[in-house]
């Protein structure tokens, strides 16, 4: 009974995001002046100031607003097992090569409650190798940048305000032309 109740939340879930979200393209996104109105409103917009947070990755490292003091941030929502999540990661490989070296630090968020750390670590080991916040482990931040569904992408530049929002599966070539306006 607790698996099939698992699995209609888990479908529940999906048909869920699959309507909030304006275009599902596989590898290609909205840009920022293509959001939905909907997304727009929801979390912080491009020049805000970005939220402080204290983050404690899956993999234990301590992750502040401050330590990260100079460096572009590539902030993302998702979910371990969420197909479309894993289209956005594998988009951001590329540029997360081409950049780790440049002062450019990424941080997925996991938004489901239900994943625990082995899945966020499978997902880490698969598609995101950066660093990964669980849920529980970043319920402020969650709130503070209105991660209410997944792929929502934010950019923050070297000074802490939010230079790109998208509401849908960022692509490579965005996040790339995005970033190189702040490296």
């Amino acid at each position: 009974m607790v698996k099939i109740t698992s699995t209609i939340i888990v479908i529940a879930v999906v048909v869920l995001g699959l309507l909030t979200t304006d275009v599902i393209k596989f590898g290609e996104s909205s840009s920022e002046t293509k959001v939905s109105s909907q997304v727009q409103t929801a979390g912080l917009s491009i020049g805000d100031k970005a939220p402080d947070f204290t983050l404690t990755t899956i993999d234990g490292v301590n992750l502040t607003q401050s330590n990260l003091q100079g460096k572009i941030l590539v902030i993302t929502s998702g979910a371990a097992w969420c197909p479309t999540c894993i289209i956005e990661n594998k988009n951001f490989n590329p540029v997360f090569k081409e950049v780790k070296d440049k002062g450019v630090e990424f941080i997925t968020v996991d938004i489901d409650p239900i994943d625990d750390e082995v899945a966020i670590a499978e997902f880490q080991r698969l598609y995101a190798p950066w660093h990964n916040v669980s849920q529980e482990n970043a319920k402020k931040m969650i709130e503070d940048y209105g991660f209410w569904r997944f792929e929502i992408t934010y950019i923050v530049d070297r000074e802490g305000i939010i230079r790109f929002k998208d509401g849908g599966i960022t692509s490579t070539e965005t996040l790339r032309n995005e970033l190189g306006k702040l490296i």
